[in-house]
């Protein structure tokens, strides 16, 4: 059935299912606030482990789909952090983590109960979860419902999409021998299934949202953290899937060289008992053979990206960052990212035993290099880590370290990227709103994954009993979304003002950013140092800090 037939075909039912065919559809439900839910709907299957996944189109269903439960989630360790913010999640659905290999390519809809027809064309907004590219999901943690409710309430009501993908070695496996089978099969080799896994959602919602009152070509996709990262990701790719997007805490991030990625796929080969001179089938064949679980605890607790020319057409830096200054394509019109006053305070660095000597080893030996051996003792004394007289002072040296190379210096090293001409406009901000939960192990403290209760407007914060400033930050937080999906401005450009906004209840502002308050820049003279600071929290955080 072409798009156009499916077009016709979308109808709305009291239950707001939406009909695919004279024998499909899909059945969903109403919510309480008046949202349509349509979940763990299918968007792509996949073949076979490591393989790349293939479009789900709705009209490839000839029977009702049952869209009234969440589908289950790619495999993956349990997410250690999660108590520390599990409060936020009070009054919000039940997660389901149901796990599951080859069934995880499911997205979720939340839209207006009266769009859903193929009349109305919605602004939609896509997001994509993060986690370290490791754990985490687009399920129930990430429901639509409240943000969708308000929407319509402030009159800018919006269609959100949450998707989910592979992880770990699941979705970020590369190898010569893992390309080579791709070609055999027909297939492009992506370094990344998992980014080409997101893509395939996002091209899912262009050809497909309409049936759900969305408009496929007004579309802003954001994320949080390694979800914010692929976001800039497929802003930086030639595929126009989207118009605009939204980072939060994006990292400054370092992807894998092809080398790397083999050494790592070499790894995983040893640990599935396979000697290096196996032949490539042998080699994958007992990579296939392996649990899931061995998969996960093989990978370690971060997964990294892979830098792959098939993907980023047309970027120079085959190993650097993404927020390299080179232009954006011209269908990016606006662009929305920020960073929490206190992201590092989530990771528990404070509660690991170190020593002033401990930090300094080891963050020499991360930061080596031996084309510029000068390096890491000019980035130890920038930081303070070297005059500090304690070991909880160097500690706090060190956080502030790590939260300048993976989070604060990404909005300002893509701002000069969108100084260039015809590029989109840039808006930053700070979320200063702490966590002000009595019960919460980090009250007081705006730490990393804290806004994502913003963006659901869960009632922890946004609700009538949460505290008012929590209610203020969070009608500004989604004043800005909306504003974005809508295409508006949501305060003064970055090019304009060199001002970011600041997410502080009533004490919310812009606030101009001064070059003497990012020690970072005068550091990073050379590509191989901007290279080596931005895996430094990815090498810490694999190697362990306590080490």
């Amino acid at each position: 059935m072409s798009t156009s037939m499916l077009s016709q075909a979308g109808v709305k039912g009291d239950d707001a299912s939406v009909r695919i065919s004279e024998k499909a559809e899909y059945k969903a439900f109403i919510s309480a606030l008046g949202v349509a839910h349509h979940l763990g709907v299918q968007f792509a299957r996949i073949p076979a482990r490591f393989r790349q996944a293939q479009l789900v189109p709705p009209e490839s269903h000839c029977a009702i789909v049952d869209a009234t439960e969440y589908g289950p989630i790619c495999p993956q360790a349990p997410d250690k952090l999660r108590g520390i913010r599990q409060h936020l999640f009070a009054g919000a659905p039940a997660a389901n983590l149901a796990q599951s290999e080859y069934d995880c390519l499911r997205l979720n809809i939340y839209a207006p109960k009266p769009v859903i027809s193929s009349e109305s064309k919605l602004p939609v907004v896509v997001w994509i979860h993060g986690g370290g590219w490791t754990i985490e999901n687009g399920n129930a943690d990430f429901s639509g419902d409240f943000l969708v409710h308000h929407s319509i309430e402030a009159g800018k009501p919006i269609v959100f999409v949450s998707i989910n993908y592979r992880m770990g070695s699941f979705g970020f496996l590369s190898s010569s021998e893992l390309a080579a089978e791709a070609v055999s099969h027909g297939e492009a080799g992506w370094a990344n299934q998992g980014l080409h896994d997101q893509r395939l959602g996002l091209q899912w919602v262009k050809d497909y949202i309409h049936l759900f009152g969305g408009d496929g070509s007004n579309v802003t996709i954001a994320g949080e953290s390694a979800g914010a990262w692929s976001v800039l990701a497929h802003l930086r790719s030639n595929q126009a899937l989207c118009q605009r997007g939204i980072m939060q805490s994006a990292p400054s991030w370092s992807m894998l060289r092809p080398e790397e990625a083999q050494a790592k796929f070499d790894r995983l080969v040893q640990h599935a008992g396979v000697p290096p001179t196996a032949t490539a089938s042998q080699k994958i064949a007992a990579l296939r053979s392996a649990s899931t679980q061995e998969l996960i605890a093989w990978n370690g607790p971060l997964t990294s990206p892979i830098w792959d020319p098939k993907w980023f057409v047309g970027h120079s830096l085959p190993e650097g960052p993404l927020d390299c200054v080179e232009p954006f394509p011209s269908w990016v019109k606006a662009i929305v990212m920020g960073t929490m006053r206190d992201e590092m305070s989530v990771f528990g660095f404070d509660k690991v035993e170190q020593t002033k000597g401990s930090v300094i080893s080891n963050l020499r030996n991360i930061l080596s290099l031996p084309s510029d051996q000068s390096f890491s003792s000019e980035v130890l004394e920038e930081y303070g880590v070297l005059e500090v007289k304690s070991d909880t002072a160097a500690v706090q040296a060190l956080t502030s370290l790590l939260a300048d190379a993976c989070f604060s210096r990404l909005p300002f090293n893509v701002a000069s990227a969108c100084s260039l001409p015809n590029s989109p406009s840039l808006y930053i901000y700070r979320f200063d709103q702490p966590d002000e939960a009595e019960s919460s192990p980090l009250n007081g403290a705006a730490f990393h994954t804290l806004d994502n209760a913003y963006l659901c407007r869960y009632p922890a914060v946004a609700g009538s009993a949460a505290p008012r400033s929590c209610q203020a930050t969070a009608d500004m937080f989604s004043q800005m979304v909306l504003r974005q999906a809508y295409g508006e401005s949501p305060w003064q450009e970055y090019s304009i003002s060199h001002a970011q906004n600041v997410f502080d209840g009533a004490h919310t502002r812009l606030e101009t950013v001064g070059r003497e308050a990012q020690p970072w820049r005068k550091l990073l003279t050379s590509q191989d140092r901007v290279n080596r600071f931005a895996r430094l929290f990815y090498d810490f955080i694999n190697q362990g800090p306590g080490q």
